[in-house]
């Protein structure tokens, strides 16, 4: 079913301002759909030759500043996407070195916790071996001054034993903070904030980086639409210049055109003396020249015959004395 040209007229002024229609049917929106389409295509163009809007609303508007930022908006995904990628990868680089000297370092303690008790017991068994030497010489010393079933002995063989139990007890704590202190480093290395902390200045740099990017792109799109402006104006200057110059060739043809007729003319209807006297000024002069004296002796001519007539006019009526 046609639509009237009225109801046309309504569908393109909803579509170039971005209102809804109230009665939808296929041919209806097909008809709005063009329009917007065309509208788009036609601001489109305009943004990218830095021309202004001719009939402007706020839909339009919208659009107008849509399609400015697209290319800014373009750029600075390209510079995203290659900041993200780059700094991802500084990440993940970091992370791995880090990761590989904790892993490192971590196996270095616990081949060191290894080893502790090993040690601890052989520094045991050197204390055993001391304090059974001590015993032996205790026993001799005793035997020789006959003590051997005295108090002194008794006493001498307790203390004897306090002091290996002391030195086997302070071995068994010293082994213990060792180990403590090494299950402390590892627990330390396994600590994940010195990953978050590294994360956090990668991304406070990506960061900074991707707002750099985002004014650089804002300052470079601004510029390169001044310079479509600039272009568009200097285009626009240059087509009206080429078409004043046109126009005025071709004036300055058709005058020279006339102006050659006429001369044909008016020599054609000269007198045999007016064609010498022509033929003289135009050898004396150039025929430019000559031609301009004899307008100028014309035109003299004509003011006088003129002012003559009107002077014969008023002297008929008796106005003049």
């Amino acid at each position: 079913m046609a639509i009237d040209p009225r109801t046309q007229a309504l569908i393109k002024q909803k579509a170039e301002s971005g209102q809804k229609l109230a009665v939808v049917t296929p041919e209806k929106q097909k008809l709005y759909d063009t329009y917007q389409q065309n509208m788009n295509n036609l601001i489109q163009q305009k943004v990218y030759s830095g021309q202004s809007l001719d009939k402007p609303n706020e839909y339009k508007n919208n659009l107008y500043q849509q399609y400015q930022q697209q290319p800014i908006n373009d750029m600075f995904n390209q510079q995203k996407s290659y900041l993200e990628n780059m700094y991802n990868q500084q990440k993940e680089s970091q992370l791995a070195q880090i990761r590989a000297q904790r892993d490192q370092a971590v196996g270095q303690l616990n081949q060191q916790k290894t080893q502790v008790a090993p040690q601890y017991q052989d520094k045991r068994n050197q204390s055993d071996v001391v304090n059974a030497q001590n015993v032996q010489r205790l026993k001799e010393v005793i035997a020789a001054a006959g003590l051997t079933s005295s108090g002194e002995n008794v006493s001498a063989n307790v203390a004897m034993n306090n002091e290996r139990a002391n030195a086997i007890n302070s071995l068994n704590l010293q082994e213990q903070q060792t180990m403590n202190d090494i299950d402390r480093q590892i627990s330390d290395l396994n600590n994940p904030a010195s990953e978050q902390a590294l994360i956090a200045s990668i991304e406070a740099q990506k960061s900074q980086a991707l707002f750099d990017a985002f004014n650089r792109s804002q300052d470079v799109g601004y510029q390169q639409y001044r310079d479509k402006v600039s272009d568009n104006r200097y285009q626009n200057e240059f087509e009206y210049k080429k078409e004043i110059d046109k126009r005025d060739y071709e004036y300055t043809r058709r005058l020279n055109s006339q102006d050659k007729a006429w001369r044909e003319y008016v020599y054609r209807n000269m007198s045999a003396s007016e064609k010498a006297q022509m033929d003289w000024a135009k050898q004396q002069h150039g025929e430019d020249k000559a031609w301009q004296m004899y307008q100028l002796e014309y035109n003299g001519n004509l003011a006088l015959s003129q002012s003559q007539a009107e002077m014969d006019y008023y002297n008929a009526l008796g106005f003049l004395p």
